[in-house]
């Protein structure tokens, strides 16, 4: 959206609220809030003013974010309505997943729907629909429109680091090479260590896709876990997924980081009836939580409730 914030009509702002099932009373109270603002600038060090807007929310103001949401939902709403009629339909990523019509990130949004002339049409009158009612305008010349294909998995992390790798060492300039005078990897290391602590891009990526991943495993209500999981594995759980058939890359990422939070993860032990002696990592060890001592083939499938002492 263009100018986001800037172009909020306050009568539409007021109505949302009120169809939403706020009490009258607090949405005049909100609407002091935002109504009674004003305005003073400095010209040629003269200070002019006051200037009294019209419409629009105070960026920066802590409660601007939450009424632009409450705002959005108008156009929420449209979309759902359209899409329970029948008129527009979102993507389902498997059979069994939630269909996706539409996500908002503050003045930022996705639309989903089928790659037809008819919905086409329907997303674009539903926004001129918006816009006329909220002052909003969509911008444009920031706004682009994508078509479902496969796409390859294409890694620039090599890439960046050579570019780092010039930037300290010097670039190929009329045949000379530059010298380098250390091993790009022990300029990794950390400054603890002998090095000067550059991140290995690779590295640095695995880890924010970990937490990715960390967050679909103790988080599985969420709306993008329960989108993966009922595209990717439906009948077991994150750990023992696997990237399957025409992966998406989406997940084929987060699968580059599977491995890593799987040795890195540790099973907090309660009764001890769920977690396998010989199998899963419950040793609070950094380097290894799994036994590596050969044992019994009796407790190959044992708990750890067997190692407890009852009472004890």
């Amino acid at each position: 959206m263009s100018k986001a914030y800037d172009r909020i009509e306050w009568d539409f702002l007021k109505v949302v609220m009120l169809r939403m099932g706020f009490a009258e009373g607090w949405v005049d109270l909100i609407m002091l809030c935002v109504s009674t603002v004003s305005y003073k600038v400095l010209r040629n060090r003269a200070e002019v003013g006051p200037i009294i807007p019209s419409r629009g929310l105070r960026q920066g103001d802590p409660l601007s974010p939450y009424l632009f949401i409450i705002c959005a939902e108008g156009l929420s709403s449209l979309i759902r309505n359209r899409e329970k009629a029948g008129f527009l339909h979102g993507v389902k990523v498997a059979r069994s997943a939630p269909s996706i019509s539409h996500i908002f990130f503050a003045d930022d949004c996705l639309l989903f729907f089928k790659a037809n002339l008819n919905e086409a049409r329907i997303i674009k009158s539903l926004l001129a629909i918006y816009s006329a009612a909220s002052g909003q305008q969509v911008n444009y010349k920031k706004s682009a429109i994508s078509f479902s294909a496969n796409m390859d998995e294409v890694s620039k992390g090599q890439e960046l680091e050579i570019m780092m790798n010039s930037f300290w060492w010097g670039t190929k300039r009329n045949g000379d090479r530059g010298i380098h005078w250390r091993r790009w990897d022990s300029m990794c290391k950390p400054k603890s260590f002998g090095g000067i602590g550059f991140k290995k891009i690779r590295d640095f990526n695995i880890a924010m896709l970990g937490k990715q991943c960390w967050k679909l495993m103790t988080t599985p209500q969420s709306l993008v876990a329960r989108i993966l999981k009922a595209r990717y594995y439906p009948r077991s759980i994150l750990t023992e997924a696997r990237v399957g058939f025409n992966p998406s890359y989406t997940w084929r990422s987060i699968m580059a980081a599977q491995h890593a939070v799987i040795q890195g993860s540790r099973l907090r032990i309660g009764s001890g009836l769920q977690v396998q002696i010989t199998k899963d990592p419950w040793l609070p060890d950094v380097d290894n939580g799994c036994i590596t001592t050969v044992l019994d083939e009796s407790l190959a499938t044992a708990t750890v409730n067997c190692l407890m002492v009852p009472g004890q």
